[in-house]
């Protein structure tokens, strides 16, 4: 009778194991990556930087494969028309609305960015007619603007919902300046959404920042990382 040396079985069991997950992505923390886009007529630049998920290809032998996935954010800095801004970008393809983020650098205190702070080129914006103000008989002057502030407020809600659907949430001018700044002098940033956080829908994640972060900034922005070292070094 064959007798099955178990140990044997094992480590055959161990081999094909580690043989077949070679087969499959073998997801890793996230790769910051550029996008660099320079307009041929008018020198005009735009770039990205995004932290992504990142992979190796079938049996760890092709080029890394970068992605975004359904249900995640990624952190991005986005440089267009001469405008900065800092944020994430929800990802997959069928990206879940950010809302309002929470974003903090290490021990630094946390940044609240809103939805609405969001640069208008990232929001498709909904067109609202605009509704008529009507002058209401048998109203008082107090009555009448208190129909008419009311108006104004709904018809800003209905615009507000703009920001809500857009599948970025970014932070511009000096306050993404500040961020930025943050960052390139930080190890890790971690990001949440504190809108879904209140419907109870965990969307959050980390990046390490550091050298690989400041090279990416460097092949697009060298003027914001020189600014950075210049301020630290004045600081020291």
């Amino acid at each position: 009778m064959h007798t099955v040396n178990r140990k044997h079985m094992t480590s055959a069991i161990n081999t094909m194991v580690v043989a077949l997950s070679s087969l499959f992505p073998s997801y890793v923390s996230a790769d910051w990556i550029t996008t660099l886009d320079v307009d041929i007529f008018t020198d005009e630049v735009a770039c990205e930087i995004i932290a992504v998920d990142s992979y190796n290809s079938v049996l760890g032998m092709g080029e890394r494969k970068h992605v975004t996935q359904t249900g995640a954010l990624y952190p991005l800095i986005r440089y267009k028309n001469g405008s900065l801004s800092v944020g994430v970008k929800a990802g997959g393809t069928i990206p879940l609305p950010p809302g309002d983020i929470d974003f903090r650098v290490d021990r630094n205190k946390a940044w609240k960015i809103k939805s609405i702070e969001t640069p208008k080129d990232l929001v498709t914006e909904i067109d609202v007619p605009s509704m008529p103000v009507l002058q209401l008989p048998n109203l008082t002057e107090q009555q009448q603007k208190a129909y008419e502030d009311s108006l104004a407020q709904t018809m800003q809600s209905i615009k507000d919902l703009t920001a809500y659907s857009s599948t970025y949430t970014m932070a511009s001018g000096d306050k993404a300046q500040k961020i930025i700044a943050e960052m390139l002098q930080g190890d890790r940033l971690i990001y949440r959404s504190s809108t879904q956080v209140n419907m109870g829908i965990e969307l959050s994640g980390f990046a390490d920042l550091g050298d690989p972060f400041i090279s990416k900034v460097r092949e697009c922005l060298p003027e914001l990382v020189s600014k950075t070292s210049d301020v630290g070094e004045s600081d020291s």
